[in-house]
């Protein structure tokens, strides 16, 4: 028994992690792989690692640990061609989310050809470089494709929807054509057209994504002609090397239509040989557990190669970006346990050539042990040299048992073909009999499959349009919060806008509001100083009012003295006589005319103080006068 082994290789960045600057989570160091979380705050601690057969470092091509496809191929594709030339069946498939990197470790592109090319030339090689005339070989190729759970040739168009059967012994495609090839050239040819007729579509995450899984497989038969017998020893190998589909998820890829269809049978096929790996990495440890492998036509066909008779090669092809950490740590975790896995490989040869096998194998122990024997016991001398006699001896009685079991087993086989016959036809009734039942069970399968995919398919467009209109809603929010963020940015230009001319508006008032003061100031300092000459106005009106009084006052007594002199004066000419002969009459008369002269024109003067002054004497002048009439 041999467990399955794995190697994991990481790719480079591709155009579309390019351009979403992504970083590299992924470490090598020896056949360990580590992860490391790209949303921890700690790095360190997040580390997760798996330990593997291989782990293959090709991210950066000047890096000195960058592994290329002769890495790959010395390590890996060696080991098939030394398991098929020894008769063992061999299985390698590549397994990983679309995108990683699968068919191009498988298949290669242009002249970097990948693992299914290289071993082809290499067999073609090694058979060319045969010098032994009793080994012939024969090479015959099938390739097969696996689309939403359909077996279709790749090499026969009309191959369309075959059937998968489950013998006893074995699992085989029914009508599955199988092409004989002679050189390299006719199996390039082969695989080249095998390889254009292979459904593929372009996604978000892969331009020329499979949508199918493929299976390219070659029977290497060796036929050695035996010298003794003339019978012809056989021994076959068949090398299934599997393309296996990218594990996606739709809203990464944004698959729709048809292309989600596919997606979800990828993925459903994928998923069941996640569970297939995972019961027989269970059944080792945990003792019988039933292994899934009818629940899908990709596990059915790999029967062989996981638990069964095949030494088998898994390849996981990782991103490294840290946008596809959780595709990458699932697919990690699918190759830890597929390590797990054990099968039961056997060399596939004949009874015949079994038998004579097992005596070369005996005759030579037996030859070793006496060269060993006559070395040690110096019996015949020659320093352990074997007498040439006794090993022309030893050789006959081999040689004779060799025969006799020939001729006893040619014997045994007459006697037990009548009963093999009759067995076979018994056998051949029941098998057509559980044929039939089988194939009923098989159709209500497939209709209860059928059902299944169909409910699996209506989840499946149910969550993708849950997602769709959650990735919908997601736009529109982050458009809203797009168009919102542009809102709040127009109204704080506003806003800084209007604060900038409000902060004018304020400077201006505030300036005018200065000036107002200033204005209101020398407007207050002005009425002040008009204040203070209307007061100054006002005290000398009122001093000049004063004085006018006075002045009035002193008129009216002046006045009253006038009009007492006018009426002393016109007192009775008794008097005339008498003030003519006191004053003489010429001084008195021209007295009394000045007087009425002075009188009317005090009278027609206005109330102004200043023309009394020239009019009217003062009262010290007066009073002479009035004494004098007196």
């Amino acid at each position: 028994m041999a467990n399955v082994r794995v190697a994991v290789r990481v790719r480079p960045f591709n155009s579309r992690e390019k351009e979403m600057n992504a970083k590299c989570v992924i470490k090598m160091s020896g056949n360990s792989t580590a992860i490391y979380d790209p949303n921890a705050s700690n790095k360190e601690a997040s580390k997760r690692i798996f330990a593997y057969d291989y782990s293959y470092w090709s991210f950066d091509p000047k890096d000195s640990h960058f592994a290329n496809q002769d890495v790959v191929f010395n390590d890996l594709g060696l080991d098939v061609l030394k398991n098929a030339w020894e008769g063992y069946n061999v299985s390698m498939f590549a397994y990983g989310q679309t995108g990683a990197g699968k068919s191009y470790s498988m298949l290669g592109y242009g002249e970097d050809k990948g693992i299914i090319p290289r071993v082809c030339e290499e067999l073609f090689n090694r058979i060319n470089n045969n010098t032994n005339p009793l080994m012939s070989y024969k090479v015959e190729v099938s390739f097969l494709e696996i689309y939403n759970e359909q077996c279709n040739d790749l090499l026969n168009k009309k191959g369309t929807n075959l059937k998968v059967k489950t013998p006893p012994k074995g699992v085989y495609v029914e009508g599955l054509s199988t092409v004989v090839v002679t050189n390299l050239a006719a199996l390039e040819k082969v695989m080249e057209d095998g390889t254009a007729s292979r459904t593929v579509a372009a996604t978000k995450m892969n331009a020329t994504s499979s949508r199918s899984h493929a299976i390219f497989t070659v029977i290497f038969t060796q036929n050695e002609k035996d010298e003794l017998t003339g019978k012809v020893l056989q021994k076959a190998s068949k090398i299934n090397l599997v393309d296996l589909a990218g594990s996606e998820r739709a809203a990464s890829t944004g698959a729709s239509g048809a292309t989600l269809k596919e997606g979800a049978q990828i993925n459903l096929s994928l998923s069941t040989l996640g569970r297939v790996i995972s019961a027989l990495a269970e059944g080792d440890t945990k003792g019988k557990v039933i292994v899934p492998y009818r629940d899908s036509v990709l596990t059915l066909i790999l029967k062989e190669s996981l638990g069964g008779n095949a030494k088998t090669i898994m390849i996981a092809a990782i991103s490294p970006a840290d946008v596809n950490f959780d595709e990458t740590l699932g697919t990690l975790r699918y190759a830890e346990r597929a390590k797990m896995i054990k099968n039961k490989a056997i060399i596939n040869e004949d009874p015949n050539t079994k038998m004579v096998r097992e005596l070369r194998e005996e005759i030579a122990k037996l030859k070793a042990q006496l060269g060993t024997g006559g070395g040690a016991g110096g019996a015949g001398g020659g320093g352990g040299r074997i007498d040439p006699e006794k090993e022309k001896q030893i050789n006959e009685e081999m040689e004779k048992k060799l025969k006799d079991a020939r001729e006893q087993f040619d014997k045994e086989k007459a006697a037990t073909s009548d009963l093999l016959s009759k067995q076979k036809q018994d056998f051949e009734e029941k098998m057509k009999e559980l044929e039939v039942k089988m194939e009923k069970e098989r159709a209500d399968m497939e209709e209860t499959k059928k059902k299944v995919e169909e409910e699996f398919v209506q989840k499946q467009q149910a969550q993708e349009q849950a997602q769709q209109a959650k990735q919908e809603y997601e736009d529109k929010m982050k458009e809203l919060q797009i168009k919102m963020e542009r809102e709040r940015m127009e109204v704080e230009e506003a806003k800084k806008k209007m604060e900038e001319e409000f902060a004018q508006k304020q400077a201006a008032k505030e300036q005018e509001l200065v000036s107002r003061q200033k204005m209101f100031l020398e407007m207050k300092q002005r009425q002040e100083e008009k204040a203070v000459i209307m007061a100054e106005e006002r005290r000398q009106e009122q001093d000049r009012r004063d004085k006018l009084q006075q002045d009035m006052v002193r008129a009216m007594v002046m006045l009253s003295e006038a009009n007492s002199i006018t009426e002393e004066i016109q007192r009775p000419i008794k008097y005339h006589l008498k003030l003519n002969v006191c004053f003489g009459e010429g001084s008195v008369t021209d007295r009394l005319k000045q007087t009425e002269v002075k009188i009317e024109a005090l009278k027609q003067l206005p109330l102004n103080p200043h023309p009394l002054r020239e009019v009217l004497r003062p009262r010290n002048q007066a009073r002479p006068l009035l004494l004098k009439i007196k």
